[in-house]
């Protein structure tokens, strides 16, 4: 083989791993493991558009999830889908959470005053609260039903129009997900990424719908009210995991071990610092709050201590890569 056409075959398989079909995309986008590419590296949103498409998070989770709740009801019922309706139960409360996710962005983005001086932002940890626990309330009435469905022996036989629900249910959320995802995580906003999260669970729980009711038809009647069983652990297994991580934010949970390292060596590096005595970190929703006690020479002068203070915050806001309330006090050390 030439030298040419090593290189080619090689650039050409690049080109594939780059750029990979449509289904490895599409699962990628399921699992959430393309949220990373979000990010930009400096931290806030990555392109001009994303200002616009975030903007529009909210509005469109609302609709979007509205239209969904009575296209499932509708053919769920007409159809004889008691998964579809369970699913459409299930898009009814992300209507309820879509639209606490909105009120809650707009009280957590409110200026910082001399009442609240970190601001508001723990009040999207709170609104994750809110829509988990309105979820576990959706997954035990659709548990219900469908316990009652498999214990009575309702024969269940939905029609093909109910597939088609399931269908394009698994799609749009996939949609609404994969742009939450990637806008909550820009903005570090817990209440954005927990509405995103909820909407990968909603592609799942569609998914096995969409499995119950092509068993049902096939002639194995039990799926159908199996699926809306699956659908209701999943929703809330997933949710009271998900009110545990919100309540540590607000129990003002320290920032992931690895960063905090990260802040230790950044700090440590600045020219003048003598030792870091103290590091405390937590979240304030899409900001975070740092504390520190450095230790420095007691023979410094005011301009320097102010040099060491400003190049400690530069260090620090580099490594953290997105809006940080940044407190550092200097202690001189004793001869």
């Amino acid at each position: 083989m030439r030298p040419g056409d090593d290189r080619n075959g090689t650039s050409a398989g690049n080109e594939a791993v780059n750029n990979p079909g449509w289904l490895p995309r599409f699962v990628s986008t399921l699992l959430g493991r393309s949220s990373q590419h979000c990010a930009s590296e400096g931290g806030g949103l990555r392109f001009r558009a994303c200002e616009k498409c975030a903007k529009s998070v909210g509005v469109i989770n609302v609709i979007v999830s509205a239209l969904l709740m009575v296209m499932k009801g509708y053919l769920g019922v007409v159809g004889g889908s008691s998964a579809l309706v369970a699913d459409a139960v299930h898009s009814g409360i992300d209507v309820l959470a879509s639209v606490t996710m909105v009120f809650g962005l707009k009280i957590a983005g409110k200026k910082a005053n001399s009442r609240y001086p970190y601001g508001y932002g723990k009040v999207e940890f709170f609104v994750a609260v809110i829509i988990h626990v309105a979820l576990v309330s959706a997954g035990i009435v659709i548990l219900k039903n469908a316990v009652c469905c498999i214990l009575n022996k309702v024969d269940v036989a939905p029609s093909i129009i109910t597939l088609w629900g399931a269908l394009i249910s698994i799609v749009v959320c996939a949609m609404i997900f994969r742009q939450s995802l990637c806008a909550g995580t820009q903005l570090g906003s817990p209440s954005m990424v927990a509405n995103a999260w909820e909407k990968r669970s909603d592609v799942l729980t569609s998914i096995a719908v969409f499995l119950g009711i092509a068993g049902a038809m096939l002639g194995c009647h039990i799926l159908d009210p199996l699926a809306a069983l699956v659908v209701g652990l999943y929703i809330v297994k997933f949710s009271i995991g998900m009110i545990v991580e919100s309540f540590k934010g607000l129990l003002d949970q320290s920032l992931p071990a690895e960063i905090v390292r990260r802040i230790r060596i950044a700090a440590e590096q600045v020219d003048g610092v003598g030792e870091i005595l103290a590091l405390r970190t937590r979240e304030t929703g899409q900001s975070v709050c740092i504390d520190l006690e450095i230790l420095v020479d007691g023979d410094s002068q005011i301009n320097e201590v102010i040099r060491i203070k400003e190049e400690v915050r530069r260090a620090i806001s580099k490594q953290i890569g997105r809006p940080a309330i940044i407190a550092v006090y200097l202690k001189p050390a004793s001869d």
